[in-house]
């Protein structure tokens, strides 16, 4: 109470400082019970009729006709406030307590040393331990209270090494201490970017964040993730048929990634390897069938099944003909002829083998008179081998007719031979007739070379004599030919 005096029976005036009367609770009757605060300036409250003031207090006391202006329960104004705090992570100073009062008068505030002196209702930054804070509202009353922090224990996350894998990185499960449960990776700090959970694929280069949030407290852990994509063959050129004595292209891998390069590879089979720092690998020449089976650079592998084949086919032999021959302008001219070995034959005019006449297997030479030589050769696997030379003859030929014979069957000049008839009259019959008149011979038409007159009729050999001949041509000029022929012994 302030430092009046109270007087009267029923009423009553506070005189001097003025106390400041405050409603308390209400205690459900027509008695309510003040609080008298020492506080400065406050404003005198008038006890009311204690005419309507029941017989006993709340106190079940006799009330002697005194009006209740004060009570014993507190001689101090009651501040009600609410309040939270965050508590600070261990070994940090990331705590804070925040004090609300429940009514709205102004107030002032006042934090201890020990939190820096600080003057808001909310002190910040501050670690484990007690801290004071002493409340003033307006009329100058003052609240104290005091707030205990208490550490937080840290999440902790076990670290990851850097990670340099081949082609992607597959995120394992995070371990640690006190974790939340709901720690993650994240692709930018403090839990910012793209969430991640373990089983995720990384196949990027770039830093990975493991982040946790416990309360007020975090922890981060960062490792870097190297991918390196996987070496692979970029080209496999080369490949080819040849003829024997050609020389082959190279076979030349070209691949990508960091050198070394290893190459794995077979040749007909037989596995072996090259090491290289260029992309351009050279594997030579070597006839066979090349197959890649695996590349390797500075950091990954990766397998192949990629072939070229170099075929080296041998020449063929040069092919048989039907011969040289001989042939007159005036006969039919025969084809020449290859044969033998597979594939194809080709004819031409010149030995360099350059003016083609036919890719044929037989050519037809054309009846101008002449000796010409043909070059013919075989070809397989688009390989041409060696030629083979053919000379034909083209000739004018005449008609000999002989002026007698000696059919004595000795073997020598036993039959009358016109050389050439059949040849260049092939339409031709031969008549013979005797001094009398009598047809003794007649030849078959076209074939006199065949079957000639040897000096006989009806079986007998004819007499020695001079015999009359009609050689009918039968050309398209109807040209014939008349003399004597004699029998000699």
């Amino acid at each position: 109470m302030g430092a009046g005096t109270l007087g009267g029976n029923t009423t009553g005036n506070i005189i001097s400082a003025d106390p400041l009367l405050m409603s308390l609770a209400d205690n459900g009757g027509t008695t309510f019970t003040h609080a008298i605060l020492p506080c400065p300036q406050g404003p005198a409250v008038n006890a009311g009729n204690d005419v309507v003031a029941p017989a006993l207090d709340q106190r079940e006391m006799p009330r002697n006709e005194a009006a209740d202006i004060g009570s014993f329960e507190s001689d101090l104004a009651q501040i009600d406030l609410s309040y939270s705090m965050i508590q600070p992570c261990e070994n940090t100073s990331n705590g804070s307590i925040t004090v609300t009062p429940q009514s709205t008068p102004e107030y002032t505030y006042q934090w201890d040393a020990a939190s820096g002196n600080q003057t808001e209702s909310t002190a910040i930054d501050l670690s484990a331990g007690f801290y004071n804070i002493m409340i003033t509202d307006g009329n100058g009353c003052v609240k104290d209270t005091t707030f205990e922090l208490i550490s937080a224990p840290n999440p902790t996350i076990d670290p990851v090494v850097n990670q340099e894998e081949c082609e992607f990185f597959t995120l394992i499960e995070i371990t640690g201490t006190n974790l939340s449960g709901d720690e993650s990776y994240y692709t930018e700090s403090g839990g910012l970017g793209t969430s991640l959970i373990d089983g995720d694929v990384i196949t990027s280069t770039q830093t990975i964040y493991m982040y946790d949030l416990l309360g007020n407290c975090d922890d981060e852990v960062s490792f870097d993730v190297i991918i390196h994509e996987l070496p692979e063959v970029l080209s496999f050129t080369g490949e080819g048929e040849y003829c024997e004595g050609q020389l082959p292209q190279n076979i030349i891998v070209e691949v990508s990634g960091t050198p070394d390069f290893t190459l794995d590879y077979t040749i007909n089979g037989a596995q072996t390897s090259i090491v290289s720092s260029e992309q351009n690998i050279d594997l030579g020449n070597t006839p066979g069938v090349y197959m890649i089976t695996g590349i390797q650079d500075e950091f990954c592998e990766n397998t192949s099944d990629l072939t070229q084949s170099i075929i080296v086919h041998l020449l063929p032999s040069a092919p048989e003909t039907s011969g040289d021959q001989s042939f007159c302008t005036n006969e039919m001219i025969l084809p020449i002829e290859a044969q033998g070995e597979p594939g194809s034959h080709s004819w031409y005019s010149d030995e360099g083998l350059t003016q083609l006449l036919s890719p044929e297997d037989q050519y037809l030479p054309e009846n101008t008179p002449g000796i010409y030589t043909y070059y013919v050769t075989s070809t397989e696997n688009d390989c041409e081998g060696p030629a083979q030379a053919v000379v034909i003859e083209i000739k004018i030929c005449d008609v000999v007719i002989p002026t007698a014979f000696t059919p004595n069957t000795d073997g020598v000049n036993d039959t009358w031979n016109i050389v050439n008839l059949d040849l260049v009259y092939p339409n031709n019959v031969v008549s013979v007739y005797n001094r009398l008149g009598n047809k003794v011979f007649e030849s078959q038409k076209g074939k006199y070379q065949e079957m000639p007159w040897n000096g006989f009729y009806n079986l007998e050999a004819l007499p020695v004599a001079s015999y009359y001949y009609i050689i009918e041509y039968n050309d398209e000029n109807n040209k014939s030919e008349t003399g004597y022929i004699s029998i000699i012994k």
